[in-house]
């Protein structure tokens, strides 16, 4: 069903749909039509189609759509469902040897298993690159280890999105910003958070417009290093995220009007120039202090070190609580 829903027409998955109901139309109400059972199966897998529809117009509905890329996978458990329901039904009706089913849903599940295995002999000698590309900095998990200690869940500010996202998945912090797939939150009040974050932890002018014209970035260590002046710049598989905040910051937000919101179409994310002309200016006017900042504690790590104009060492609004070679963390005093 995952592959049929990929397909970039939507008339194919409505067409799907159709088909789909009608099989359900022939096998469960039809076939039987003395079993109340099969009737209700029928009713609901009626309804599993339903849904699906308004699932893929979603945003005509709630009026946007987050991640629309990503709705056929809704539909995969329910097609699974009526796939699998129709299979034995039908093998009921006619298949009189059920040895040979018995026989076939056995293989299957043998490769399957066999499958996992050579999945897992695969991983259990990795090779060096492949755990580098894969695994944090020790210092970083460190630091994130001392988030966890705090009592509660701390509201954490940093200058870049995608630690964010790792304090979320990582920790028992809430971060100061939000990430585009998983909030809701306006666009005005993320804009706000991100350009303050950016002015608190000292981020030029100039380095916040490269950000946000994110699409033009050089690749290689070197080339961004040049690109952002950033004097000793650390590398590793995670690097590039932490200058790529205009792309986290409005995800499927500023997309052409051609593009389709519910199929698999490669999407132009870039930021309008109007759009970053207005935020270049509000934040040339913006004024803000840790205490206004609405945060408990400041995380620096290597990649808000990239991007920070400043050391938070000698903040006299700041308190150190940890620091290791790769992160920062700080108490905002009261």
């Amino acid at each position: 069903a995952g592959r049929w829903l990929q397909i970039d027409r939507v008339v194919v998955d409505y067409v799907f749909y159709l088909v789909s109901s009608v099989l359900v139309y022939l096998i469960f109400w039809r076939g039987k039509p003395a079993d109340s059972g099969h009737r209700s199966a029928a009713i609901l897998f009626w309804a599993f189609n339903l849904a699906a529809l308004g699932v893929w117009n979603m945003q005509l509905i709630t009026g946007f759509n987050l991640t629309a890329n990503h709705w056929w996978l809704a539909y995969a458990p329910s097609a699974l469902v009526i796939l699998f329901s129709s299979v034995y039904i039908l093998s009921e009706q006619w298949l009189k040897n059920k040895k040979i089913l018995n026989a076939i849903l056995i293989a299957l599940a043998i490769l399957l298993v066999i499958k996992k295995i050579v999945n897992i002999f695969i991983f259990v000698a990795p090779t060096e690159e492949l755990i580098k590309k894969y695994s944090f900095d020790p210092g970083i998990t460190s630091a994130w280890q001392e988030i966890s200690r705090v009592e509660g869940e701390p509201k954490i500010i940093s200058p870049v999105l995608m630690d964010s996202v790792y304090l979320a998945i990582y920790t028992s912090a809430r971060p100061y910003l939000p990430f585009y797939t998983n909030t809701l939150v306006t666009d005005r009040e993320l804009e706000d958070r991100f350009l303050k974050s950016q002015k608190l932890f000292g981020v030029s002018r100039e380095n916040l417009e490269k950000q946000l014209r994110w699409a033009s970035l050089p690749s290689g260590c070197e080339s961004l290093a040049a690109h952002f002046r950033v004097r000793d710049l650390v590398c590793d598989s995670h690097t590039r995220f932490s200058f790529e905040n205009g792309r986290f910051l409005y995800g499927f937000a500023n997309l052409p009007s051609d593009y389709s919101t519910v199929k698999r179409v490669k999407a132009r994310w870039d930021i309008p120039e109007e759009k970053i002309q207005d935020l270049l200016k509000r934040y040339d006017a913006l004024r803000v202090s840790w205490k206004e900042a609405g945060a408990d504690y400041v995380y620096l790590s290597t990649m808000g070190k990239n991007l920070s104009g400043k050391s938070l060492q000698y903040d006299k609004d700041l308190e150190l609580l940890y620091k290791n070679s790769s992160a920062e963390i700080y108490r905002i005093k009261n």
